[in-house]
């Protein structure tokens, strides 16, 4: 482990040499040989790191909440009695689950004002904690969030060994960086070397750690997106990741955004070919 992090370090300091070539007047035959080392130390780091290993667990609506203090509604799971569905999400993914549902019935009494009047109303909690608490509040309306299926497209994502492929050389690059919380601190392209079916520039494909291993535990295939409308033709932003169950259970995951010097040698036209990025900031 402890030689695991000299290299680390050596990687580090190449890549720090090259990125102030123009300071130190690095000679091209040195970048050249800087390149050279980075990448072989770069392969060694993504076939050595232990901590690179996937993790696909059973998919629970519970691994969807919030943790905020100020959205309590937003931090337990929803019971939707009619359609016998349990739901939760944090804003950025979103889970109906048939599995998690649960038949609970507890009752409140609220306080109803009607102008000067008030009077007393019992009413049936839907949103519940992990001990069977029931939370007041009204849950938001999820449904209105979940696109039909004529405004989706389908997708061909990654295969599983490229997607774990494309962790590994991340987590490579971003300890290289110094930088830690590699789970809420990088982004990984989740889409397939296919065009994706659609000629166009595919912005915001990139998916964080956490949100990658829920489409790992949910399966590859079947995933759809929703572009954003407002968009020019040629250039198409994804606003979500779907995939929709037969048994009626959805997943959504938004993505996140592709961070790209537009500028630099037609970079924006390359969109595409960003398999990763690493950020100083959490993005969760």
């Amino acid at each position: 482990m402890e030689n695991f992090k000299k290299i680390q370090e050596v990687y580090s300091k190449l890549s720090k040499m090259r990125e102030f070539k123009s300071t130190y007047e690095l000679s091209d035959m040195a970048d050249l040989c800087a390149g050279e080392c980075m990448e072989l130390i770069r392969e060694f780091l993504v076939d050595n790191d232990k901590s690179c290993k996937v993790k696909k667990n059973d998919l629970s609506v519970w691994s969807f909440v919030a943790h905020d203090k100020i959205r309590l509604v937003m931090n337990n799971v929803h019971y939707n009695h009619e359609d016998k569905v349990a739901v939760a999400s944090n804003g950025r993914k979103l889970f109906v689950s048939h599995k998690d549902y649960r038949p609970i019935h507890k009752t409140y009494e609220a306080e109803v004002r009607d102008g000067d009047k008030r009077s007393k109303e019992v009413r049936e909690y839907t949103i519940y904690d992990k001990y069977d608490n029931g939370i007041e509040g009204k849950y938001p309306n999820y449904k209105g969030v979940i696109p039909t299926d004529e405004d989706l497209t389908p997708v061909t994502l990654a295969s599983e060994e490229e997607l774990k492929k494309r962790i590994a050389e991340a987590k490579a690059y971003h300890k290289s960086l110094g930088r830690g919380k590699p789970n809420s601190r990088i982004a990984v392209s989740v889409m397939g070397d296919d065009r994706y079916g659609v000629d166009f520039t595919f912005v915001n494909g990139l998916i964080l750690l956490d949100h990658l291993n829920i489409m790992l535990s949910a399966g590859l295939d079947g995933w759809q997106v929703k572009f954003d409308n407002s968009f020019v033709k040629s250039d198409k932003k994804v606003v979500m990741f779907v995939k929709k169950f037969d048994n009626g259970d959805v997943i959504l995951l938004m993505p996140v955004r592709i961070e790209v010097d537009e500028d630099k040698d037609g970079n924006y036209y390359r969109i595409n070919a960003i398999k990763y990025q690493s950020y100083e900031q959490d993005l969760s």
